[in-house]
């Protein structure tokens, strides 16, 4: 996720600055185009002004001519000797100018012109060519002394080569309009090229300017939500209750937070820059090796339990994560660690699995104790058939089973007694998991040490004594044979001394089937 987000990160900002670079060479290229109009422009200015020039030359160079012209006529006319020699006078001057604005007018025609400027250029020669025609026929006129052809010349001065020299004139005045018109055109042409390249540069540099502010900004914007997300991060693993530090690939401590510090002690200053294997057990440095190892080969590593020492020599127990670090090339640089002090929880199970254990063996005492509780009863109904039906038989029979009978009455009391401790051992057995009091705490009674011990322990069944006292009792005396029946001591009351009430009454044996059955009835 995080290598997409990058590579969409780039290429935004790569196609903005692409954006970027085409609008510079946008403007780059109105520049250059701006360049070669502004030079085009001030070529047709320069071939303008030079048309303009030459026509304006030929312009005045005609006005001229006419002058050298009208001038050597006069002084034919006034009688001047050599008046219309060639090389002499006012008609050299005259050929000569006449030379000079033909190659005014070779030189025009040597400049680009238009199709109008060709047309003007093309009828000023024209009228220039006729305008020598008749000059040369003037001085013809003039060199041949003859008054007629001397007036006729004197009128083709006055008329039609004055008509020429105005063709030829206005020709070439409009030629020179056209050239100023052209020159005019050219810069106007080059200003407007000139603003147009200006404005679209102007243009074109404010938009690159606001895409680079917008791009100023948004980068920003992401170097800042950046920073911000990673001072988050940085904030949440610095204040985290788990323990996260890195380490180098030798196992040394590069960063630590502050849930290091509080489950093991130590401060950043005391641990960074020294072997992981401080954190260790002295019987576990051996594994260190091999998990910097598969670190290195880019492997993660999970243990749910593990054992640390604290600062202080204790061992804490921890849950550790570890995984390596990549550098931006994706090259293993080193590691980090994520560790959860997990003692607690070690504490509570083994609470619970103490508790479970008690509650299991009150279960199993419980269901004993109903046992034990069901058979006494049961023990307890025939045992008292047999103590009444004994105690009967006693009384109606001779001497010689009365020692019989009091074994029997004898092993019917123990009996008793069996009972009687297993209906007690029933009743503790019911008794909720959580009391712990002793017996004597419960029943407000003192009760032996031998059942207080039995019951804080819920053991298995108790040893149970022979008889009441602890001890064996012996077997009763035998009755003397000679003494009367009625003058017989009666069996001793259980535990008490012996009876010397007067012997039952003879209609006893139609009370005894109903004893026999009483007694045989459950209690």
């Amino acid at each position: 996720m995080k290598k997409w987000r990058g590579i969409r990160v780039a290429g935004r900002l790569t196609g903005a600055f692409g954006l970027v670079a085409l609008l510079v060479l946008v403007m780059i290229g109105f520049a250059v185009v701006n360049i070669i109009e502004q030079r085009r422009a001030d070529q047709q200015i320069t071939a303008s002004a030079a048309l303009r020039s030459d026509a304006l030359r030929a312009k005045f160079r005609i006005a001229d001519l006419n002058g050298w012209r009208t001038g050597y006529a006069f002084d034919t006319i006034r009688g001047v000797p050599d008046a219309t020699a060639d090389a002499t006078g006012q008609r050299a001057r005259f050929l000569a100018t006449a030379a000079a604005f033909r190659e005014d007018l070779d030189r025009l025609a040597a400049d680009t012109l238009s199709p109008v400027q060709r047309q003007q250029l093309a009828t000023a020669e024209d009228a220039f060519r006729r305008f020598m025609e008749l000059d040369a026929r003037i001085v013809s006129g003039y060199r041949s002394g003859v008054p007629a052809r001397i007036a006729a010349a004197n009128e083709l001065v006055a008329g039609e080569e004055l008509y020429w020299y105005e063709t030829t004139a206005t020709a070439v005045e409009q030629l020179a309009g056209e050239a100023q018109a052209s020159v005019d055109a050219s810069a106007a042409a080059a200003r407007r090229t000139n603003y147009r390249a200006l404005t679209m540069m102007i243009v074109v540099g404010i938009v690159c300017l606001l895409l680079a502010l917008v791009l100023a900004v948004r980068a920003t914007r992401t170097a800042a939500a950046t920073a911000r997300r990673k001072s988050m991060l940085a904030a949440i693993v610095e204040q985290s209750a788990d323990a996260t530090w890195a380490l180098t690939l030798d196992g040394i401590i590069t960063s630590w937070n502050s849930g290091a510090e509080r489950i093991y002690g130590y401060t950043a200053d005391e641990v960074i820059g020294r072997s992981v294997a401080m954190l260790l057990l002295p019987n576990r440095m051996g594994v260190l090796a091999s998990v910097l190892a598969r670190m290195a080969e880019g492997r993660q590593l999970h243990v749910d339990e593990a054992v640390r020492l604290r600062k202080d020599g204790s061992k804490v127990f921890v849950s550790t994560i570890l995984w390596p670090l990549r550098n931006a090339d994706g090259v293993i640089i080193g590691g980090a660690a994520t560790e959860r002090d997990i003692t607690a929880r070690k504490h509570r199970e083994a609470e619970q699995r103490i508790a479970d254990e008690q509650a299991a063996r009150a279960a199993r005492l419980e269901s004993l104790g109903q046992l034990a509780g069901g058979v006494a009863h049961d023990f307890n109904n025939l045992l008292a058939v047999i103590v009444n039906c004994a105690e009967f038989v006693a009384d109606e029979t001779g001497d010689d089973v009365a020692d019989d009978l009091a074994r029997i009455r004898d092993a019917a009391d123990r009996g008793r007694d069996l009972t009687g401790q297993l209906l007690l051992f029933a009743k503790r057995g019911r008794r909720p998991v959580g009391d712990r009091r002793p017996e004597r705490h419960r029943h407000g009674r003192h009760q032996p040490a031998e059942q207080d011990h039995r019951t804080q322990h819920h053991a298995e069944l108790p040893h149970l004594p022979r008889h009441r006292s602890g001890e064996r009792q012996p077997w009763p005396p035998r009755p003397d044979p000679a003494q009367p029946r009625h003058q017989r001591p009666r069996r001793a009351a259980r535990g008490g001394e012996p009876s010397t009430s007067k012997p039952a009454s003879r209609d006893w044996r139609a009370a005894r089937p109903s004893r026999c059955r009483r007694a045989a009835t459950p209690s």
